[in-house]
């Protein structure tokens, strides 16, 4: 394996970490929204 595949490798790993992190504070955010009711007058 070469230098510049690893270097890709390293950052598409960064990129899926952020966006799992990115996904996850989200979905926590709507749940809290879900349980307040508000998320509901969003689509109405």
């Amino acid at each position: 394996m070469n230098i510049s595949s690893l270097f890709i490798l390293e950052r598409a790993k960064n990129v899926i970490k952020n966006y799992a992190l990115f996904f996850s504070t989200n979905f926590n955010h709507y749940k809290n929204r879900i349980k307040m009711g508000q998320i509901v007058n969003d689509y109405v």
